[in-house]
């Protein structure tokens, strides 16, 4: 379950941002699982769920563009952005972990940017399907619930997050200088 979690959340060195600290206390040192290169076994678990859903993306984009005899639609096109998603989204993930990329606001923002390519789409690909079971009365507000959900909790989580690494990056910087 931790190699899941290191593959698609995003990496956040522990131990590095505490605002807590103060001159009198000495400074913690960071938990066992701060670099993912220290631990072998993870490492190679990670990069097996890694490998596996890289395999399964590519299989997919595969078969759709050889099986698709109609390549525009908003099925055709979510699934193929979900196959782009499932292949960028651990890559940039592993490129931080393992310290190839170092965790900077802008390393946060795509790995907040390939997360949106992964999960969005999905409900696009459930969205062009429903007409199969729903009257097309109710579609449209299914539609509208999507988008307003993609507005209201996905731009929020992007900003919040990419906000908590630039000001925990600041706070390392000033920690470092005051010391």
């Amino acid at each position: 379950m931790s190699a899941f979690l290191l593959i698609f959340l995003p990496p956040f060195r522990r131990g590095r941002c505490s605002s807590s600290r103060s001159r009198s206390r000495p400074a913690r040192a960071p938990l066992p699982m701060a670099d993912l290169k220290d631990d072998l076994p993870t490492a190679m678990i990670t990069a097996a769920f890694a490998g596996i859903s890289w395999y399964i993306a590519v299989e997919l984009n595969v078969r759709l563009w050889f099986a698709s005899r109609r390549r525009r639609g908003l099925y055709f096109w979510s699934v193929l952005l979900c196959c782009w998603g499932v292949l960028t989204q651990p890559l940039v993930i592993l490129l931080v972990n393992f310290g190839i990329w170092k965790p900077s606001p802008g390393s946060i923002t795509v790995i907040y940017l390939s997360w949106w390519i992964l999960v969005i789409p999905q409900s696009f690909v459930l969205y062009s399907r429903l007409h199969l079971f729903m009257q097309e009365a109710k579609l449209r507000w299914v539609l509208y619930l999507i988008v307003f959900n993609t507005i209201a909790f996905s731009v929020p989580t992007v900003v919040v997050g990419v906000l908590a690494v630039s000001f925990c990056s600041f706070i390392t910087s000033e920690v470092r200088i005051s010391h």
